[in-house]
């Protein structure tokens, strides 16, 4: 894995999200999101270059909804 310097500043949370990938859907974790990019943890495999649609449930249990 490369190591690359983020343009925007990151928020240091962790957040509960549901994401899908084509017909499949999988439940993971968001980590220390910017403006610019999201890294989201699950089982689910998906390619550096596929678009997701998810879910993030907020830490005041809020939901957020993005494709």
């Amino acid at each position: 894995m490369s190591f690359t310097i983020r343009r925007y500043r990151q928020f240091p949370v962790q957040c509960l999200v549901t994401y899908n990938s084509g017909p499949f859907q999988d439940r993971g974790t968001v980590w220390n999101p910017s403006c610019s990019d999201w890294r989201i943890t699950g089982d689910l495999p998906t390619r550096p270059i596929e678009t997701l649609s998810f879910i993030v449930t907020l830490p005041d249990e809020r939901r957020m909804q993005a494709s």
